[in-house]
Order: C-alpha cells, then sequence, then structure tokens
C-alpha cells in the first residue's frame, strides 16, 4: 500500500462532489425554462421550480432531487472533514483513513446519481448508499477513539 496519506485531499474532492448537483439542476433549470438561474437570488431556485408551469413533472423532480442531493451533501462534508482531522490528528493508520475516505468519496458520487435519477431505480438505493457513507464517517471517528484509548 501507499506511504502517502491521501486522505486530507478527499475533503475538497467530496466538496466539489457536493456542487455537481448544484450545476445540474442550474442546467436543468436553464435548458427546460428557457430561463436564467437567479445568480442574483439562488435560494429562491426551489420556489422558482415548484411553481413554473413550463417545466413538467419529470424535470421538476429531477431538479429538485438535485437540489435536495447537493444540499444534503452540504450538511455532510463538515462531519466527514470533522472525521477525516480527527482520524489523522490522532494517528491512525493512514491506510486505513485513506481507504475508508476513498469509500466515503465514492458513495458520495454514488448519492448524488442515486439522488437525481432515483424514479428509475430501487426506493431504498438513496438509503442504503447514505447509511453506508455515514458509517464510513462513524468508522472514522471510532478509529480515533480506539487509538487515542490505546495511546
Amino acid at each position: 500500500m501507499s506511504s502517502t496519506n491521501y486522505s486530507l485531499y478527499t475533503i475538497p474532492i467530496a466538496y466539489v462532489i457536493g456542487m455537481v448537483p448544484r450545476l445540474f439542476s442550474i442546467r436543468t433549470y436553464s435548458a427546460a425554462s428557457k430561463k436564467t438561474f437567479p445568480y442574483k437570488r439562488p435560494r429562491t431556485l426551489l420556489s422558482l421550480v415548484q411553481n413554473d408551469q413550463s417545466l413538467d413533472r419529470a424535470t421538476k423532480n429531477k431538479i429538485l432531487y438535485a437540489e435536495a442531493a447537493h444540499a444534503n451533501s452540504m450538511e455532510n462534508i463538515a462531519i466527514f472533514a470533522a472525521a477525516v482531522g480527527t482520524a489523522n490528528a490522532v494517528g491512525v493508520d493512514k491506510e486505513w483513513v485513506n481507504a475508508i475516505s476513498a469509500a466515503y468519496v465514492v458513495l458520495r458520487f454514488i448519492y448524488n446519481h442515486v439522488y437525481i435519477f432515483q424514479d428509475s431505480l430501487p426506493i431504498l438505493a438513496r438509503t442504503a448508499v447514505h447509511h453506508s457513507a455515514a458509517f464510513a464517517v462513524m468508522t472514522l471517528f471510532v478509529l480515533a477513539g480506539n487509538e487515542v484509548n490505546r495511546k
């Protein structure tokens, strides 16, 4: 295995992955509605989409799901960053931290896809992927706790 600790790089990668659904929703809204994204008031997008009669239901759902995936990513990035930082600070084996951090990033990528395109996927797929990513974060904290107690 690598002697390099890549785990800290997974934090900005996870952030970028969390921004992708936002970019998807902006492009989808602009293309489908032929309207400009409200850059001066971006938080109004949800109400604009919900009230836009020119958008079909499937398009509205894709945009709303993408916005929800983005919000979920932003809600989860802090605890992920804290877990990676804590695991590194207390000296958890970098191979484990690298592997778990990479798994989290992959799971968040999958989560975004499953969330946005959930109409064509099994109903529990999103929940399973979300819980798997949460388990990865909690595993980093448990490993950090174990490392502290070993010293």
